[in-house]
């Protein structure tokens, strides 16, 4: 009499990409999940089990031998990094079932930058250099590259940082100069973290120029008195700019009572 023996080989194979990824804080961590029947026997109630993201768990009713299916699952809203984990298991004609795990970390990140730029208001007079300073700062917890400064009414302020490290700082001085209008100069800065949009801010100062100026006259430009007479004169101080002015003395050092402090 005979007997005949079948050996087999159940196995089973799951595999999460990425294995590593980076996203904002507040978006999705997407994975593709990958399971393949391994083994030389087809096997029954395959079961996909991911704690950490429900809508990744998968039943496959018969699973035959060398077969494979993937598919993408997600989970929402991320704010804290984590490591998903995902198992499969499945049964095989006879034996202990087969089974394995995968993992994919998530970095959580939030990228950020500002700028600043000061002083937020100044004073020039006509003609003159309006003068800033600026200030950026990687304001998140990761590198941002190709770190743009744009100022369209400064092109001296404009700057680029190719690699900014996170916590980074840099300030510069820049100017616009014959400045002859009133103004407001706006700066914009922008930055690309390693996962999610670009990062931004604006800052923006405002010059007032201003046109002081004064007038003084003396009347009567000419007068004749006999000796021993007085001269009598009538000064007009007129301020012509539009501004205020302050420490204004007049001084007439052949008439002392003429002077006059405003």
């Amino acid at each position: 009499a005979d007997s005949s023996v079948d050996v087999i080989n159940p196995s089973i194979q799951i595999h999460k990409s990425p294995t590593q990824q980076q996203i904002v804080s507040g978006s999705n961590a997407v994975f593709t999940i990958t399971v393949t029947n391994t083994g030389d026997v087809a096997l029954s109630n395959v079961m996909v089990s991911d704690p950490l993201s429900p809508g990744c768990d998968l039943v496959i009713t018969t699973f035959i031998a060398g077969a494979s299916t993937s598919y993408v699952c997600s989970v929402t809203n991320v704010t804290a990094d984590f490591t998903n984990i995902v198992s499969v298991a499945g049964t095989p004609p006879t034996g202990p079932d087969a089974s394995d795990m995968s993992d994919g970390i998530v970095d959580v990140i939030d990228p950020s930058i500002q700028i600043s730029k000061d002083p937020a208001l100044q004073q020039i007079v006509s003609g003159s250099n309006a003068v800033f300073t600026i200030t950026v700062m990687n304001t998140g917890d990761v590198a941002l590259s190709n770190v743009m400064v744009s100022d369209p009414l400064a092109p001296d302020c404009d700057f680029v940082i190719t690699t900014f490290l996170a916590g980074a700082s840099t300030s510069y001085v820049c100017s616009v100069t014959n400045v002859t209008a009133d103004f407001t100069n706006i700066v914009s800065v922008v930055g690309t973290p390693p996962a999610g949009s670009d990062v931004s801010d604006m800052a923006d100062s405002s010059v007032d120029v201003i046109n002081p100026s004064i007038q003084i006259s003396k009347d009567p430009a000419q007068q004749q008195i006999l000796p021993g007479s007085n001269a009598v004169f009538m000064i007009t101080v007129t301020n012509t700019g539009d501004v205020a002015l302050s420490n204004v003395v007049v001084s007439d050092p052949l008439t002392p009572g003429c002077d006059l402090v405003i």
